[in-house]
């Protein structure tokens, strides 16, 4: 199966590299833009092709260990379906003494800004 092609945008050079390499492993043909206006650009050339922004986020916390101790938690108790992802995320909070929300929340408004400042550029 010949997958789509995929844009992937960020700002650290490292990051860009390794979204490339990821999602090129998956089979997907890769575009990058260097700013915001070459992405929209390459976007519409492409034909409306999926577009991947990512920001890195400011706070990192290791939850992997946490995450798996959820996941285990949530089989046991017979938690499956939609249930698993509001079940594991309550969990983290508790287990990260709530940094994992503050974490989210921080990142939503960084995506939020990285949208604002792309529809700037691309109006």
């Amino acid at each position: 199966m010949k997958h789509s092609r995929v844009m992937v945008v960020d700002d650290d050079p490292e990051t860009l590299a390794l979204l490339r390499e990821v999602v090129a492993k998956e089979g997907y043909q890769v575009e990058t833009a260097e700013d915001a206006v070459s992405l929209a650009r390459l976007h519409w050339e492409l034909g409306g092709c999926g577009v991947l922004v990512a920001r890195t986020p400011e706070t990192s916390i290791d939850v992997d260990d946490l995450i798996d101790e959820a996941l285990d938690q949530a089989e046991r108790q017979g938690i499956g379906g939609q249930a698993v992802t509001p079940f594991v995320l309550s969990r983290l909070h508790e287990r990260s003494d709530g940094r994992t929300l503050e974490a989210n929340k921080e990142l939503a408004a960084a995506n939020a800004g990285l949208a604002a400042e792309l529809a700037v550029a691309a109006s």
